[in-house]
């Protein structure tokens, strides 16, 4: 009688459910993982621990055994192009790294790259000034890399290049390749006689259009017969597609093709016999895997994911150096990942047949829980193949798997102790539900996962709809992944229904649905989100009968994704409520202050804006005002709270500052809380929980819901009686 009787569910209020998936579980032994590589069978990768204040560690995993390798004092980080990645890399047991942490080791906060050879101590290459470095490769007894220069600077921008820096550090940088405005991916060839990489320049993204170089190493290091081989940098035209297929119709070749279109290149490397270079191009508006030979008079291109599914991309979009997405093996065989609808999987391909074949990888061989998402695929000397995988279920851990059996091992997960913690918080874990919807137009879809209340012990009442949270990721040609996120499964387990946004502009649809935010960025993602809510009130999920509160929705977001919470709270009546993390108010400000990486994205974003703010016409500003919520608050009815790193390169404080306070003002409720030492993205534990605690009792409060937690209180200026 007790067993039956523990399986009841009580129906409860949305929001008052309590749950075992706790604010400390979403922090408390969780870490992330960024850079990812192998030196022979060796396998390097960096953890980010926010129980340590967020301090990046190298760690290395050799014949079973994993052992720390960063010493005390040191942070293996890079901030170039200030979101940083490919931080690390390694060779014949020396590991190289940028050195970053502002937190723990203030000290030795200067960027610069040091080299740590087993059982020594980190000796710096770089000396002490303000470069930035990142996607080092090793070349004979030196390093090549991308260098952001910031004590020179060009139309007010630090100035980029390739860079090579020998292995003792006692003779001066060599700059190898400059003039363009972005430099990433250098890649040596096998025999050491030839490098690959990827430029662009202003107002160009990498995920929209760049350019891919080959140049011979010269016997003094230097770089000689550089040739374009894929690429058009040129202007896009805004009706692109309809040019394409005129192109594609009147060139003969492949080759032909790549060096005449704009197309956004990803991941050059070399085949292991050096004979020819594969890379990720989207000329046929899905990033697919190429192949060309480069030698000088004699380029020929073929794709090599002919046989794939359609309607599948190979590529993701370059917010972080170092990103990989395929392997290259011995014998004419080729791993990658690829995502279709949301999901990632991973192909075998020989590249002499074209032939593909999918592989099912588990987490382990008697854990029957697929992996549904892949990212940082590298191989061992050996060929297996390691990678950063998760699902809705398991957290992402770094995976090794053998190609030739089929079986696959957890080395790392994200979350100490995690089989054991599975079986406690299973039953409290909601599943993904693919949801495509349409807005005005009723042929073009947009995307979403959505995630239905779930917990043992508690369900919906039948008088009541649980209410919407809707995620907006950040970007915004970013995309949202079905790996584990505590802090959804935070929010289903007490009452909610949690839709996770793939708006225009998200990666993994496709080129035309990735571009079609430019010039509608806060139009189109905004109507996503709201047509977004307004199918799950009307429409039943496979997995539930339940349709969601149309009256009772909300909304969180990042930076772009924070932006796009400011947007719907502003310029629709949706929301009841919202949570902006780091994110953009004014979009005039923005231009002006951001980053470099970012400077000119909102030119392709909204619409051209001159470097001169005296001379930019009045319709320009008229755009840039209408789109930036702090020039609307006489339409913004929805309660606030923003969340802001003070030491936020890329989204300063003072956005979030002035929209606080000009709400605070109006006489609006607004909620603001500050965390010293965060930047654009909270890396320490204890800001982490305190924000999504403080978060979840801003919507009680607004909602009129209960919480089952002890929460801290949270202070809302304005506050409904």
């Amino acid at each position: 009688m007790a067993s039956n009787a523990a399986i009841i569910k009580k129906p409860a209020p949305c929001g008052s459910w309590s749950s075992k998936i706790t604010s400390d579980m979403v922090v408390k032994g969780t870490i992330s993982f960024t850079d990812l590589t192998t030196d022979g069978d060796d396998i390097y990768w960096v953890e980010r621990r926010p129980e340590q204040n967020g301090q990046y560690v190298v760690v290395k995993y050799s014949a079973g055994e994993q052992t720390d390798i960063t010493p005390n004092g040191f942070s293996a980080r890079t901030i170039i192009y200030s979101y940083g990645g490919s931080a690390v890399t390694v060779s014949k047991g020396s590991v190289y790294f940028s050195n970053y942490d502002t937190v723990n080791f203030p000290q030795t906060n200067d960027q610069r790259l040091f080299r740590q050879t087993p059982g020594k101590v980190p000796k710096p290459l770089t000396p002490l000034v303000a470069m930035r470095y990142g996607d080092a490769v090793v070349h004979h007894d030196r390093l090549i890399c991308v260098r952001e220069d910031h004590t020179l600077k060009k139309d007010g921008y630090p100035i980029v290049a390739i860079v090579a820096i020998s292995l003792d550090g006692e003779t001066e940088e060599k700059v190898l390749i400059s003039g363009d405005d972005f430099y990433s991916s250098p890649t040596i060839s096998p025999d050491g006689s030839k490098i690959a990489w990827l430029s662009w320049n202003f107002p160009r993204m990498p995920w929209d259009s760049n350019e891919l170089w080959v140049a011979d190493i010269d016997v003094d290091g230097s770089l000689k017969n550089q040739r374009k081989i894929a690429g058009d940098t040129s202007r896009l035209n805004p009706d692109e597609a309809i040019i394409s297929k005129i192109l594609n119709r009147s060139v003969k070749t492949v080759s032909e093709q790549l060096l005449s279109q704009p197309q956004a290149l990803f991941q050059p490397q070399w085949s292991p016999d050096g004979k020819n270079l594969y890379f990720v191009s989207d000329l046929n508006n899905w990033w697919n895997i190429y192949r060309c030979n480069v030698e000088e008079k004699c380029l020929v291109a073929e794709m090599i994911t002919v046989n794939a599914p359609s309607e599948t991309e190979f590529g993701v979009p370059q917010w972080n150096l170092g990103m990989s997405t395929y392997i290259c093996l011995p014998h004419n065989r080729l791993v990658a990942s690829y995502t279709k609808s949301g999901r990632w999987y991973l192909a075998l391909i020989d590249t002499q047949s074209k032939e593909f074949k999918e592989i099912t990888v588990k987490f382990n061989d008697t854990l029957e829980i697929e992996v549904t998402y892949l990212s940082h695929v590298k191989a061992t000397a050996s060929g297996k193949v390691v990678f950063i995988g998760g699902a809705y279920n398991y957290p992402s851990s770094i995976i090794l798997f053998d190609p030739n059996t089929g079986n696959s091992e957890v080395l790392k997960p994200a979350m100490n102790n995690y089989s054991t913690l599975l079986s406690e918080i299973n039953e409290y874990l909601s599943p993904p539900s693919e949801v495509k919807f349409t807005g005005t137009n009723p042929s073009e879809k947009s995307y979403a996962f959505n995630y239905y209340p779930t917990n043992p012990a508690y369900c919906v009442p039948d008088d009541e709809k649980p209410p919407l949270l809707i995620v907006a990721h950040g970007g915004p040609t970013a995309a949202t992944t079905t790996t584990l996120n505590l802090i959804i499964q935070y929010f289903t387990s007490r009452g909610f229904s949690v839709a996770d946004v793939n708006y225009r502009g998200s990666t993994g649809y496709g080129r035309p649905y990735r571009l079609s935010l430019y010039e509608q960025w806060g139009i189109y993602d905004r109507d996503d989100c709201v047509n977004c809510a307004k199918y799950l009130a009307k429409e039943k999920t496979k997995e539930s009968d339940h349709l969601i509160d149309f009256e009772r929705v909300i909304i969180r977001g990042g930076s772009a994704g924070g932006y796009l919470t400011l947007v719907v709270a502003t310029y629709t009546d949706l929301c009841k409520a919202g949570a902006s993390y780091y994110g953009i108010s004014d979009l005039i400000t923005l231009v002006k202050d951001t980053h470099k990486f970012e400077a000119q994205y909102p030119y392709e974003l909204v619409c051209p804006y001159p470097s001169e703010p005296d001379i930019f016409s009045v319709q320009e500003k008229k755009i840039y005002m209408m789109r930036s919520p702090i020039y609307a608050l006489d339409l913004l009815n929805t309660p606030l709270i923003f969340f802001q790193g003070t030491e936020d390169p890329v989204v300063p404080p003072e956005q979030s500052q002035k929209m606080v306070k000009a709400i605070k003002d109006k006489g609006q409720p607004v909620a603001y809380k500050e965390y010293e030492h965060e930047q654009h993205g909270f890396r320490i534990a204890q800001n982490v929980k305190n924000a999504l605690e403080l978060e979840f009792n801003f919507y009680s409060q607004i909602l009129g819901f209960k919480p089952a937690d002890e929460l801290p209180p949270v202070n809302i200026y304005n506050q409904p009686k």
